[in-house]
C-alpha cells in the first residue's frame, strides 16, 4: 500500500529517534587498554608490541585532558612533570632530595639566629672544661702539686670529670666532680680537753670535691663572639676530718685540712665551690670568646655564694668574686700557644680573706674533634703565693676532651 508524500516524513522521523535511544542504551564497548610509552629512542617505524608503539600526535591533540587524566589514575606519590624519566621507559621516578650534612670537625657552630660563630675548636679556652659545640662533650684533667714548709709536706695529685650535653638549641647542661689524692706529712700541737697535745704522722688522703651541675646558656653576640652564661649549684662532698680525742684523729684533721687548700690553692683559687670543704655553693659563670683575625681572645667572670653546713655551721657566709682574661693563637698546625691573668677575692666569709692573683700559662693541641691541653698555674699573691709559708704556690696539668 502506497503512502501520500505528506504521511512519509513524519514516519521517517520516527524511526530515526528510536535508533538514536536504541544506540544511547546500548553498553559501551571496553576501552582498549592504554599503552605504555615507547623508549626515547624508539622510532615511528619500528616495529614491535603495541605497548612499544609511539602515541598518535593527532590522538594526543583531541584527546579530552579529563578523561586522560581519569584513565591514569590517581598521581603516584613523589612523581611529577620534571621527574626524569625511568630508563626502561616505565614510570618517572622522583629526583633525590639532598639532605643536609652533618657538622663536620671543626666546622663554625651557627648560633641562635643562624649565623656563623667560632668554631668548636677555636672557643676553647686553656682548659678542656670549656669545650663547646652543639654534641655531648666530655672531658677529663689531673694536676700535680707539692708543699714542703715547716710542719707539713705533700705532694698531690687532683683531677676532675665532666661531660656537657646539649639540652635545646642554645642550652646546655654541664656536670663535673673531683678528687685530690694526697701524701702529707703533719706535725703540731693542739689542745684536747685543755691539754696541748702534740701529733706528727704521714698519711695519704683521698678527699672528694663538690659535685657541681650547671645550665648554660650560649649565643653568637657577632659572627666573632660567643657569649655563653650559666647557673649552677655545688653539692657539699668535701669535708674535713672530724678531730678526737687522741693524736691521730688530731694528724688526720690537719692532713685533711692540708688536702683541701692544696686542691685550691694549685688551681689559683679559681671556682673554689668545687673544692671549698663543707660549703653548699650557688655560682654564676660567664665566659666570652673572641677572635680577631688569628688572635683568640678569651674572658671570664663569675660569682659563687657559698653557705657553711656540717662542721663550718655558723660561720659567715663566703661570696667570691672572679674575673680573668687572656689570649691564644695558632702556632703551627694544631698547636695553639697562650696565657691568661686571672683574679679571685672572697667579698665576705673566711674562705678567702685575701685577693689571690695568678698566671696560667697553656698550650692546645686540635686534633678534629679532640682537644689535650697543658696547663700550669702560678699564684702571684695571696696566702699561697710563690715563696710564702703557706702552700702549694703553683700547680701543672694535662687534660683531654672532645665531642663524641
Amino acid at each position: 500500500m502506497l503512502l501520500p508524500p505528506r504521511a512519509v516524513w513524519p514516519l521517517a522521523l520516527f524511526l530515526a529517534s528510536l535508533s538514536v535511544s536504541a544506540r544511547a542504551q546500548a553498553p559501551a564497548d571496553p576501552e582498549p587498554p592504554v599503552a605504555e610509552e615507547a623508549p626515547a629512542d624508539a622510532g615511528p617505524g619500528d616495529e614491535g608490541t603495541p605497548d612499544e608503539a609511539p602515541p598518535d600526535e593527532g590522538t594526543l591533540e583531541q584527546a579530552n585532558p579529563e578523561e586522560a587524566s581519569a584513565e591514569a589514575g590517581p598521581e603516584e606519590p613523589g612523581t611529577s612533570d620534571e621527574s626524569s624519566p625511568s630508563p626502561e621507559g616505565g614510570a618517572a621516578l622522583a629526583a633525590p632530595v639532598e639532605l643536609p650534612s652533618p657538622l663536620e670537625p671543626g666546622a663554625d657552630v651557627p648560633d641562635a639566629a643562624g649565623r656563623p660563630g667560632l668554631s668548636a675548636a677555636d672557643a676553647v679556652g686553656a682548659s678542656v672544661r670549656t669545650l663547646t659545640g652543639p654534641r655531648l662533650g666530655v672531658w677529663a684533667e689531673t694536676g700535680l702539686t707539692g708543699d714542703g714548709t715547716d710542719g707539713r709536706e705533700m705532694v698531690g695529685w687532683s683531677s676532675e670529670i665532666g661531660l656537657r650535653f646539649p639540652v635545646i638549641r642554645g642550652l646546655t647542661a654541664d656536670a663535673s666532680w673531683g678528687w685530690t689524692v694526697a701524701s702529707v706529712a703533719v706535725a703540731g700541737v693542739e689542745p684536747i680537753g685543755g691539754e696541748p697535745t702534740p701529733f706528727e704522722a704521714e698519711l695519704v688522703r683521698f678527699d672528694p670535691a663538690n659535685p657541681t651541675i650547671a645550665i648554660a646558656y650560649e649565643d653568637g653576640v657577632s659572627p666573632q663572639a660567643r657569649l655563653r652564661v650559666g647557673l649552677g649549684v655545688a653539692i657539699p662532698s668535701a669535708a674535713r676530718a672530724q678531730p678526737g680525742d687522741d693524736a691521730d684523729s688530731l694528724a688526720a684533721r690537719a692532713a685533711s685540712e692540708v688536702s683541701n687548700l692544696a686542691a685550691m690553692s694549685m688551681r689559683g683559687w679559681w671556682s673554689p665551690w668545687r673544692f671549698a670543704p663543707e660549703r653548699f655553693g650557688l655560682f654564676v659563670p660567664l665566659r666570652l670568646a673572641a677572635a680577631i683575625d688569628a688572635v683568640r681572645l678569651e674572658g671570664e667572670a663569675g660569682v659563687g655564694v657559698l653557705m657553711p653546713v656540717l662542721g663550718d655551721r655558723g660561720v659567715d657566709v663566703d661570696v667570691i668574686l672572679q674575673l680573668a682574661g687572656g689570649v691564644s693563637g695558632q702556632v703551627a698546625g694544631p698547636l695553639y700557644l697562650g696565657g691568661r691573668v686571672r683574679a679571685v677575692g672572697g667579698a665576705t666569709g673566711v674562705l678567702l680573706p685575701d685577693a689571690v692573683v695568678s698566671l696560667e700559662p697553656h698550650a692546645r693541641l686540635v686534633i678534629d674533634d679532640a682537644q689535650l691541653t697543658a696547663r700550669g698555674v702560678l699564684n702571684l699573691s695571696g696566702a699561697d703565693r710563690l715563696a710564702s709559708t703557706r702552700g702549694p704556690s703553683f700547680g701543672v696539668f694535662l687534660g683531654a676532651g672532645g665531642a663524641i
